[in-house]
């Protein structure tokens, strides 16, 4: 299959386009891509209408660091990943010519021909992350220019968000080597503008829902179907942890339990036991009764009542400590292949 021609010099000749100069052309249709919304575009919390590629959860621990006992009541927020991924229409006003195999004689190229010459390029390009992919990470991608899309957050009780964000790449391309198309009137050979090529792009885009090639995943590792390379760092989500903890404090509440000790005080009740009354040296006999009067000595028995004052020592159970931990990790996934 023939390639897309070119103007070869001044004299007008034509000849076929090379790898590169057809990676120029590639650019051409990713810049336009990734500026604007269609199929295999990405988005968060956002075109309900688009395919859900995966979820970002963020939890955070409701209580307050030092909560004790804590019962690990948390809350969450979804970040849902979407990607554009419906059908498209592949019918370009311009198409690039090719020999058509017959000494100086010109046909326009097929679809089949297009994605083959051009459209495989803009691949091996994305592959790369090249113009037109994304990345998801806290810090801005090196290499090229990369524009925030929208962010996720990681809640930590108790300290500042952690901010992760969705980056796409989207310098402008250079001034490609322009396949030649034939004139509106059809009797002439031209080049094809910059609008002409980008007219390429729903290829491009359909090619995304034919061999999933350019499509994106949001999960914790690879999908396990066709071959995914990671598109940045990745993000987690981490909260304060609960731990068995020390703890020194003032104590106040009821307390049941057996006291042993020296009792002092007054004592009302009933006595039991023999009592012989003397006076003046006659003996009255002996007594059984109500008694109450000053008792003194040792009392051994179960105590209920309210003890209030300070506990210092090991409280073993629920504590929510400054220590975070990690939840979950999400990574974004690119199809290449």
């Amino acid at each position: 299959m023939a390639r897309p021609l070119k103007v070869k010099d001044a004299t007008g000749a034509l000849m076929e386009m090379s790898n590169a100069e057809m990676d120029s052309v590639a650019d051409v249709i990713l810049h336009y891509f990734i500026e604007n919304n269609g199929t295999g575009n990405l988005t968060i919390n956002a075109e309900a209408g688009w395919t859900d590629i995966g979820t970002f959860v963020d939890t955070v621990l409701t209580e307050a660091t030092g909560t004790h006992p804590a019962a690990g009541t948390t809350s969450s927020e979804n970040f849902v990943f979407r990607q554009n991924l419906a059908s498209v229409t592949v019918n370009p006003s311009v198409r690039p010519l090719e020999s058509s195999g017959t000494a100086g004689s010109m046909i326009e190229q097929t679809d089949a021909n297009i994605v083959t010459h051009i459209i495989d390029r803009v691949k091996l390009k994305v592959a790369s992350f090249s113009i037109g992919t994304y990345k998801l990470q806290t810090a801005t991608p090196s290499g090229g220019t990369w524009t925030a899309v929208a962010t996720i957050n990681d809640s930590v009780g108790g300290a500042s968000d952690i901010t992760c964000t969705l980056w796409k790449r989207n310098e402008a391309a250079a001034t490609p080597t322009r396949p030649v198309k034939t004139s509106a009137t059809g009797d002439a050979i031209t080049e094809m503008t910059d609008a002409e090529i980008q007219g390429l792009t729903n290829h491009w885009r359909n090619e995304i829902n034919v061999t999933g090639i350019g499509k994106y995943a949001l999960q914790t590792a690879a999908p396990g179907s066709g071959t995914w390379v990671q598109a940045g760092t990745g993000f987690s989500d981490t909260r304060r942890t609960i731990e068995n903890a020390d703890y020194s404090g003032d104590y106040t509440g009821d307390y049941v339990g057996t006291y042993t000790g020296t009792y002092t005080g007054t004592y009302t009740g009933t006595y039991t036991g023999v009592y012989t009354l003397y006076y003046a040296g006659v003996n009255y006999g002996n007594f059984s009764g109500d008694y109450s009067g000053d008792y003194t000595g040792d009392y051994t028995g179960d105590y209920v009542g309210t003890y209030s004052g300070t506990y210092t020592g090991t409280y073993t159970g629920a504590t929510v400590v400054a220590t975070t931990g990690t939840i979950s990790t999400v990574k974004l996934w690119l199809r290449t292949a």
